[in-house]
């Protein structure tokens, strides 16, 4: 039951008794980082070396995603593309979204050996993202390893386009930061397990968000992520692009997630020149993992009738948890 449970390794990814050895590879056509999906399937027990580019109502069931070879990267890459005219909507159920599978050395890899030097290999995802766009139904999926986890880019196409993503169930955590020498950021990757652009009707239910933060590779030079969580937060809700009614942030509803980690878990940001009163929002029901320093959710002044009823949680050894108190709000 969503909210009953913390998702973790042993309900989120592929099916018990399945490793990536089982799986049937699925690899880019010869000269291309990319992979069409242009079937709607159902793709099951596979793994696809290659950005998936959604361009059917595409059903995946126990499937892999390492993307494209961290070391070909150039710029602004999904795991799973899914943004742009006339995306389909598609699901994902117990799949694995991991660039990392790149490194493993349980796993077969196809191409050239993999790359040795850790700096150079976060500095080649440091433009990632797990699913990059919208129109998805994902359910008990784990994404880890990636720049941001899920960046929602879900533009309608008019008015009454229906468009929606739902995560339910689902393990978003380990998010990679990068900070050194190549970027051009001198305070890192704004890395964040979830972060909105544009789009409507997004639902996160019952999901494990972050983990365990570890400041000291946050303060590492160069830096990178030696915990379990986000650098930046946890969940980033803000109208980053666009005043066009068609790109606005709405019916959004966040409830009966886990949250854990990140400078802030939520960080519910007010942009002045793409005002969004998020007056369709609603987080409410959430578990935040308890931290010293109390922050949990920084929010506008305008938002705070967007929140109910979430609390604070203390974990146990057997992955269960204890509710707790309300948990407080700071404005910003």
């Amino acid at each position: 039951v969503l909210g009953e449970y913390i998702p973790g390794p042993n309900t989120t990814g592929l099916l018990p008794g399945w490793t990536a050895g089982d799986l049937e590879p699925v690899y880019p056509s010869a000269g291309q980082n990319h992979i069409n999906i242009t079937t709607p399937g159902p793709h099951e027990n596979k793994i696809f070396w290659g950005e998936v580019r959604i361009q059917a109502p595409a059903v995946f069931r126990n499937c892999m995603f390492p993307g494209q070879d961290p070391a070909t990267y150039s710029g602004h890459s999904g795991i799973i593309r899914c943004f742009g005219s006339g995306v389909p909507q598609w699901e994902g159920h117990d799949c694995v979204i991991d660039p990392g599978l790149w490194r493993d050395p349980t796993v077969t890899r196809p191409g050239d050996a993999p790359i040795t030097d850790l700096t150079t290999w976060r500095l080649g995802l440091s433009w990632t993202t797990g699913v990059y766009g919208g129109s998805c139904t994902l359910r008990r999926c784990e994404i880890t390893n990636v720049q941001d986890g899920f960046g929602l880019i879900q533009a309608k196409a008019d008015p009454d386009d229906p468009s929606f993503s739902l995560i339910e169930g689902c393990w978003i955590h380990r998010i990679l930061f990068y900070r050194g020498e190549g970027w051009h950021q001198e305070e890192g990757t704004h890395s964040d397990a979830v972060q909105t652009h544009v789009g409507s009707n997004l639902t996160l239910r019952g999901n494990m968000l972050g983990g365990v933060r570890d400041e000291a590779g946050y303060e590492a030079n160069p830096g990178y992520n030696s915990g379990d969580d986000a650098k930046n937060a946890i969940l980033m809700l803000k109208q980053e692009v666009s005043n066009d009614e068609l790109d606005r942030i709405e019916n959004v509803l966040i409830e009966k997630n886990f949250f854990q980690g990140g400078v802030y878990c939520i960080n519910h940001s007010f942009s002045e020149s793409r005002p969004n009163l998020f007056e369709t929002t609603q987080i409410r029901d959430n578990y935040f993992v308890r931290r010293g320093n109390g922050r949990y959710v920084i929010r506008h002044t305008d938002f705070a009738d967007c929140y109910s009823n979430n609390r604070i949680i203390d974990l146990t050894d057997d992955r269960g948890f204890v509710v707790g108190e309300p948990i407080g709000y700071q404005n910003g």
